[in-house]
């Protein structure tokens, strides 16, 4: 019998991170992705911190490399004039310097993975929290998110990840609708526009979109109406399993569970519990998402696996390293984790 040959993942591809609260796990699932993309597949990989609330990948031990920084924040609230110099859509990098140069940040001791970080400031929070909320009726960071993406694919990153803060509404809600309308072929999105006109980007890229949660029912209770709400209630977006976005739900145990479970059986279990117990303000989660939800999730289970004490970068890298010299991971639990990342991600297979 011939082994089924292992089918080689699209790129360019750009993932994008949700939660209805913070602390679920968002930022180290975004890592291990990123791991899988720079150490499995060698590929030029940048994940966007667009948690401007008070955290920062620059706070996470082993990214920070001692450069001087410039912040996705001023990235974000470039005067015009500014930002249209920072990204210049209609020209490819030169071979000397890209064009977001100075918003890089390369990971120490990791050749293909690279940051852009968040201010942690506190006058730097205050000023952006305003707009982000005004962001659902300004639209003013979607338009810039979609330069921004563009731009950093001509900087020849092949995957990219964006790290929101929580809450489906501002840039995440901005993120998600950015990536439907690009899938949508009736609409001709901005983003979908200015990736044509760039010769040096060959294919459209892939998204998904993973919405993460934990598994307290206060969590995952508060993430699912929201997500019904933005994916039907303005769009009107019937979701079909050929969709180039893919969506995608996490229910991350990391740190509550020491027994082995079936995935499937337990997100089987969450979706039913929302059948099966009315919200007390009457709203309402359509059929259609429980059955997506479902569906995707019985391809590669949507939950982490197992208990895993420490759940840190280093940690994280170097057993994504293990897996690809098929050696033993060292730190208890983390490997099956990161396995599970990784085939949601559609970055590793068995």
């Amino acid at each position: 019998m011939q082994n089924k040959k292992k089918s080689e993942p699209v790129f360019p591809r750009i993932y994008t991170l949700h939660s209805q609260k913070g602390g679920v796990g968002k930022t180290s699932i975004a890592i291990a992705i990123a791991g899988f993309a720079a150490i499995f597949h060698g590929k030029n990989t940048l994940i966007i911190d667009a948690d401007l609330t008070g955290t920062s990948l620059i706070d996470v031990p082993g990214f920070y490399n001692g450069n001087r920084l410039q912040y996705f924040n001023d990235l974000l609230l470039a005067t015009p004039g500014k930002f249209a110099g920072f990204t210049p859509i209609t020209s490819g990098p030169s071979k000397s310097h890209r064009h977001l140069e100075e918003f890089y940040q390369q990971v120490p001791e990791y050749d293909y993975l690279s940051y852009m970080p968040s201010c942690p400031a506190s006058e730097e929070i205050f000023k952006i929290i305003p707009l982000i909320s005004q962001e659902d009726f300004l639209h003013f960071f979607k338009h810039r998110l979609e330069d921004i993406i563009v731009t950093v694919l001509l900087d020849q990153f092949e995957v990219i990840i964006i790290d929101h803060p929580p809450g489906l509404f501002g840039i995440s809600k901005a993120s998600l609708n950015m990536m439907l309308e690009n899938c949508d072929s009736q609409k001709k999105s901005r983003l979908n526009r200015l990736i044509l006109i760039n010769p040096n980007i060959n294919n459209g890229p892939h998204f998904q979109a993973i919405m993460v949660t934990s598994p307290d029912p206060v969590d995952y209770r508060a993430l699912l109406p929201s997500l019904s709400w933005v994916l039907f209630h303005e769009e009107n977006i019937q979701l079909e399993s050929n969709s180039e976005i893919e969506i995608d739900l996490i229910v991350n145990r990391a740190g509550r569970s020491t027994g082995r479970f079936d995935p499937a059986i337990e997100l089987k279990k969450i979706l039913n519990d929302f059948k099966e117990k009315a919200f007390p303000d009457g709203r309402e989660i359509r059929e259609e998402l429980y059955t997506y939800l479902y569906e995707r999730g019985k391809k590669f289970g949507a939950l982490a696996c197992r208990h895993v004490p420490d759940f840190n970068m280093e940690k994280i890298l170097l057993t994504i390293i293990r897996l690809k010299e098929k050696k033993f991971a060292d730190y208890k639990g983390m490997e099956d984790l990161c396995r599970q990342i990784g085939k949601i991600a559609g970055l590793y297979e068995e």
